[in-house]
């Protein structure tokens, strides 16, 4: 799961961190994580 949020990092207009800061930081990302892993989060 952490290559995919680094590779959504990447895509997205958020900045790359690991997975927890990332979730954390980045909660519009964190919704298009939960929407590409069918909301597990």
């Amino acid at each position: 799961r952490a290559d995919i949020l680094v590779d959504t990092g990447r895509k997205r207009p958020c900045k790359q961190r690991p997975a927890i800061l990332y979730r954390l930081e980045s909660p519009c990302c964190v919704m298009f994580d939960q929407v590409m892993n069918g909301a597990e989060a």
